[in-house]
């Protein structure tokens, strides 16, 4: 389990307005544990309405070769990205099968 983590100052994102106004995101970027082991992540999510306030629908890939969290590499993860002043707070649930 991954409790916490910074993301490192590298990466991208991209956000795209459809013509009905939604707004979806495809963003990469460098997530390093308070273990010190690097996991690249990538979070996607379809078009959003606007005026749903600062938070994001996504799904997350993770990647790792770190054998401690290599189990993260063939996971689902859905994630609710909020923007705030300066920063983002990503909240993630992994989905598992009843």
């Amino acid at each position: 389990m991954i409790s916490t983590g910074e993301i490192l100052p590298i990466g991208s994102d991209w956000g795209l307005v459809d013509a009905k106004g939604g707004f979806a995101v495809d963003a990469f970027y460098q997530l390093r544990t308070t273990d010190n082991v690097d996991i690249f992540g990538r979070s996607r999510g379809p078009p959003q309405a606007s005026g749903l306030g600062d938070q994001i629908k996504t799904v997350i890939t993770l990647e790792t070769g770190d054998e401690k969290y290599y189990w993260l590499n063939n996971i689902l993860v859905v994630g609710v990205t909020t923007v705030g002043d300066g920063f983002i707070t990503i909240d993630a649930w992994q989905v598992t099968l009843p």
